[in-house]
């Protein structure tokens, strides 16, 4: 129940961000994803090595 709340509260704070200031958020956002894709990346290269 708590992860509920956790991801709502994300959200809601996301789109407050996004209201406030659309050119940061976006362009944070992006930088988020390629972050994680860049992460998720190196994460095969480590378990799938052999």
């Amino acid at each position: 129940m708590d992860t509920y709340i956790f991801y709502g509260l994300a959200v809601v704070l996301l789109l407050l961000s996004f209201i406030k200031d659309k050119k940061k958020t976006k362009m944070v956002s992006k930088k988020e994803v390629q972050t994680l894709y860049d992460n998720a990346a190196k994460m095969d290269q480590y378990f799938f090595r052999y």
